[in-house]
């Protein structure tokens, strides 16, 4: 095969009417050529004078590639990675470019120590990249506000639950309030009565021996009954304790108040009841 007489301007006019994808062409270090499509980009004309810093950033970006990529010079075809070009008026645009350092020997031969950057112009893409990428991040806040608002319902679902325990520990309490008042209305009256028909009979001297005791164990069960009615008087919470028939009852001594527990027929609190009082109050 014969050598290919081309010189590096009929090169690029044969590329020069692509729109599409971008030429440049590089001898030594320097930038010789570039095609209509990288000049379009970097804002000036094709044929007119480059600016000085447009041609030096490309330079050096196409510098910088071929250091990256030194084991692969000198391949037929090599791909690059995404590079980023700026125009003077600071737009910038993606570039996914390849170099051609030769095809044939004999392009070889006439291409000695240059080398052809042909750019792809990705920045559609790129920017649907960017969307994607957007909506994934949109996608995983949507997905932690989800999941934030899951764990906010989940904390006032326990909160309702704990309100209605609440409420419901409050309606028993308020039945066994009402009962506890109704219990010591009934039956305060009766016992002081019968506390005071004993009092009135252990007063007699007259009385036998077994008699007497019969009558002081009746008056120690009457005050019992009556400390009983102190502790139901005072109930201030709702504890209950289970009795050997599996039955669960409310434990007095730990449902009252300590102060109200106590009674003696010789206390000035002894008065339980009297026929006028309507009940302890709620």
């Amino acid at each position: 095969m014969g050598s290919i007489q081309i010189d590096h301007k009929q090169i690029l006019n044969l590329l020069s009417d692509n729109d599409i994808i971008g030429i440049v062409l590089i001898k030594g270090d320097e930038v010789r050529c570039l095609n209509h499509r990288i000049c379009q980009f970097l804002g000036c004309d094709k044929d007119a004078c480059k600016p000085p810093e447009v041609l030096e950033n490309l330079r050096q970006d196409i510098l910088e590639y071929r250091e990256q990529n030194a084991h692969s010079r000198g391949a037929p075809y090599c791909i690059s990675d995404m590079i980023e070009l700026q125009r003077p008026d600071g737009e910038i645009a993606f570039f996914r470019f390849h170099t051609l350092s030769h095809a044939t020997d004999d392009f070889h031969d006439q291409m000695q120590d240059v080398e052809l950057f042909v750019f792809q112009d990705i920045t559609a893409y790129n920017e649907k990249v960017l969307e994607i990428e957007k909506l994934l991040v949109d996608m995983e806040e949507a997905k932690m506000a989800q999941e934030e608002n899951s764990n906010l319902l989940n904390e006032m679902l326990i909160q309702i639950k704990i309100a209605e325990q609440e409420r419901a520990e409050k309606e028993k309490m308020q039945g066994v309030l009402e009962l506890a008042a109704a219990t010591c209305h009934e039956l305060s009256q009766p016992l002081q009565y019968a506390l005071g028909d004993v009092d009135y009979i252990a007063s007699k001297n007259e009385l036998d021996e077994d008699f007497g005791k019969a009558v002081a164990s009746l008056k120690q069960s009457v005050v019992e009954m009556a400390d009983i009615i102190k502790k139901i008087r005072g109930i201030t919470s709702y504890k209950t304790m289970e009795y050997t028939t599996g039955v669960q009852m409310i434990d007095l001594d730990k449902s009252s108040s300590k102060d109200e527990t106590s009674f003696d027929s010789d206390d000035s609190n002894y008065d339980i009841s009297n026929s006028d009082d309507p009940g302890p109050s709620i």
